[in-house]
């Protein structure tokens, strides 16, 4: 054996504290700004491992990592879960997604029991009554009957994380023009090009060709009864290439995971208002996409300032226990009235 790697292939665990160590000396260092911060100690542990192939820790040490990755991230959100279960709405939203798997269920035992489809395609029947490719022509069904003669024609997809893109492959199936800040245009074709061979969607039975508008940093959508403004958002910790709509007739903004009402934290709690003031909008209604309603914007923003509160309360208590929380400190760079008691 190499007397350079004995001493971390012969003790693995003084390889293992030894990487976290180094790690985090290198995830202090500081260039202009820039710093690897605890993610440090992934680059070291690749250079170890290509160093000290032996030196890896018994398989208990990553099952322990990972349960305390898993019991941190219980912590942390456990009590919006919670209250996600217990709330008046939570319920009414579990209650009803209940009902529809269990109709779903039903459903398909009848078409199952009465021969009509084998138990591959029965379960394929379950699975797809669930799936982005329904919910959004049940959507379309009704909102295409909102106004008689109108269509629609077009989406705009407010940024490329996968609880906002889930239905992305279901709209192009539709023929609809997808409308997205220009950088999304490469993993939307992505996804959109997947063949879906072993369980086909709408898409994968019958491929169409994505139709894609860009977003650079502003778009105006208008005909004859009214106009959006669509722009890009600037200055965001949570996603680079994500845009927010502009309704100027009735002073709406139309936004993605800038905030939600409920949300007990907020890393990015000044992106809101900080792109508000930057494209001077109107603004008396905020939309959000996660929330059930609109509020009024000051009723958000009291929101947030909350939210803000919790995290710089949290991030001190890390600080205090000595743990590292992604994202902390927190950045927020607007002025924070004292709590109100």
């Amino acid at each position: 054996m190499d007397w350079r790697r004995a001493p971390l292939e012969t003790s693995p665990m003084t390889a293992l504290f030894l990487t976290i160590a180094a790690g985090y000396l290198v995830g202090e260092v500081n260039l202009k700004g820039f710093a690897l911060g605890s993610g440090a100690v992934l680059f070291v542990g690749l250079a170890c491992g290509a160093f000290a192939p032996k030196s890896a820790p018994a398989g208990m040490v990553g099952t322990l990592g990972l349960l305390l990755f898993l019991y941190c991230m219980g912590v942390q959100y456990g009590r919006e879960w919670y209250r996600g279960l217990t709330s008046a709405e939570g319920l009414k939203a579990n209650f009803t997604a209940v009902c529809g798997l269990t109709a779903a269920v039903v459903v398909s035992l009848v078409i199952y029991g009465t021969g009509a489809a084998n138990l591959p395609q029965a379960l394929g029947m379950f699975a797809g009554s669930a799936t982005s490719t329904s919910t959004l022509q049940a959507i379309l069904d009704v909102v295409n009957g909102l106004v008689p003669g109108k269509r629609v024609t077009q989406v705009i997809q407010t940024h490329h994380h996968f609880d906002h893109s889930v239905g992305l492959r279901a709209a192009v199936a539709q023929g609809l023009t997808v409308i997205s800040r220009r950088g999304n245009e490469g993993i939307f074709r992505e996804m959109v090009a997947r063949p879906a061979k072993l369980f086909p969607d709408a898409l994968g039975r019958n491929p169409k060709p994505l139709k894609f508008m860009p977003v650079d940093d502003h778009l105006k959508l208008k005909d004859s009864t009214n106009e959006i403004d669509i722009y890009h958002i600037v200055g965001n910790y949570h996603m680079a290439d994500g845009v927010i709509v502009h309704v100027p007739a009735s002073n709406l903004l139309v936004e993605a995971d800038l905030t939600t009402q409920d949300w007990d934290y907020n890393w990015w709690g000044d992106s809101l208002m900080n792109n508000i003031e930057y494209r001077k909008l109107k603004v008396d209604t905020n939309l959000a996409v996660h929330a059930q309603k609109p509020y009024p914007l000051a009723e958000v923003v009291a929101a947030i300032e909350k939210q803000v509160r919790n995290t710089q309360a949290f991030c001190r208590r890390a600080a205090e226990a000595q743990f590292f929380q992604p994202g902390c400190p927190i950045q927020y760079n607007r002025p924070l009235p004292p709590a109100s008691n």
